[in-house]
């Protein structure tokens, strides 16, 4: 596939091997990125310093103007990862402002394993890019084009108001993800999560339900908590739960953590110290899956203990016990907590974990315009945590 590229001049020459060594880093800070937005180890200050970082890449990538849109390019043409999608994407996107025809001839044929990226790059872009480079589909688009509109103009809060009862009824399930996902950003989409909870898939169920939790946590948490009192809850409703739950759920979540991961780390976001005994008795469960969303939960609580001198990835359950005991005293029963901070809807200060702004943020009166409500944490949706980053979620 070629295409003409038409951007500014520069006046010397470009250093290509330069250009792509940006084009990588503005993959990998990314990912890395991903991680950061909502982490027990990083605050806000150092959040906005890893975006000039990647900030400070992509001028590099617009000074090269042209050049920097054929390694692009090239780069769209050889990806086989989600994240190489989204460097490239952004990049010839916003350098190249290419026609709508020219998009929908690359999105159309696209793996639908690379949409993530593809959605993600979308979603960095200004709003007046998205606007220009990927209207309404035409009449016959492929699904995959249809859903990545949907997700882009719902991201950015550009669908108009008709709009939302169309997608929610289309008969692609891709389509109806993007609206579900979305729908809770948007003030005017109405009543559309409350319409696609018993969707058939269960991918859009999931999203719908984050939706209402953003547009209306009271409704979401009865949804979630009527969930969690059948024999056989959806994770993710547990997960929900334990964002915008109360104390008294604590007991709730408790009937199911014994086999559900999903429901040991609810516990953790639920942040009530009285489900410590719980958990870290869990962690002699004979179920690994469990012992090790025991172990999240117990750390989301009270926070991880300091490295250890072997640098080892896995926490020593003994050595966590330990630190949950002497960390408990400090920690008052009925209140909230994360990673030992309190998680009271009070003024975020620049000292304060990412984590705990992320949580305070979802649970703001809607419509809020704190921007990180829009994401979530790496395998969100899947109710279990991923090691790898995925863009899009």
């Amino acid at each position: 596939m070629t295409a003409s590229v038409e951007v500014g001049r520069i006046d010397r020459p470009a250093v290509l091997p330069v250009l792509v060594e940006n084009l990588e880093e503005l993959e990998f800070l990314s990912i890395q990125r991903r991680k950061l937005f909502c982490d027990f180890e990083t605050t806000m200050p150092e959040l906005a310093e890893h975006d000039e970082r990647i900030e400070a890449h992509f001028d590099s990538l617009r000074i090269g103007a042209a050049a920097s849109c054929d390694v692009a390019l090239r780069a769209l043409d050889e990806a086989a990862f989600p994240w190489e999608v989204f460097a490239a994407a952004r990049t010839w996107l916003e350098l190249a402002a290419p026609a709508p025809a020219e998009v929908l001839e690359r999105i159309a044929p696209a793996d639908p394993a690379l949409l993530a990226g593809w959605r993600e790059a979308f979603r960095r872009l200004p709003p007046a890019i998205v606007r220009t480079a990927l209207p309404a589909p035409p009449e016959g688009a492929p699904d995959i084009a249809r859903a990545l509109h949907a997700d882009a103009w719902g991201w950015h809060g550009l669908l108009p108001p008709t709009k939302w009862d169309t997608l929610a009824a289309d008969a692609s399930p891709l389509v109806r993800e993007a609206a579900a996902r979305t729908c809770g950003l948007d003030a005017r989409a109405g009543d559309l999560a409350t319409s696609l909870l018993d969707d058939g898939d269960v991918r859009v169920r999931r999203r719908a339900l984050w939706s209402l939790a953003l547009r209306d946590p009271t409704a979401a948490k009865a949804r979630a908590r009527a969930a969690a009192t059948t024999d056989t809850p959806d994770e993710f409703a547990l997960r929900v739960l334990g964002f915008v739950g109360s104390p008294r759920d604590v007991a709730i979540l408790s009937r199911h953590a014994e086999r559900s991961p999903a429901a040991c780390r609810a516990l953790g976001d639920l942040g009530d110290p009285q489900a410590l005994d719980l958990l870290l008795r869990l962690f002699a469960s004979e179920n690994a899956a469990v012992v090790a969303g025991a172990m999240d939960g117990v750390l989301t609580i009270v926070a991880p203990p300091p490295p250890a001198d072997d640098e080892t990835e896995a926490y020593d359950p003994e050595v966590v016990r330990g630190v949950a005991d002497e960390r408990r005293a400090e920690l008052s029963l009925g209140e909230r907590y994360v990673r030992a901070q309190r998680f009271a809807a009070e003024p975020n200060s620049a000292e304060d974990l990412t984590e705990l702004v992320w949580k305070r943020a979802i649970l703001a009166p809607a419509p809020s315009t704190e921007s990180l409500r829009r994401e979530v944490p790496d395998g969100f949706f899947d109710a279990a945590p991923l090691a790898v980053s995925v863009p899009g979620e």
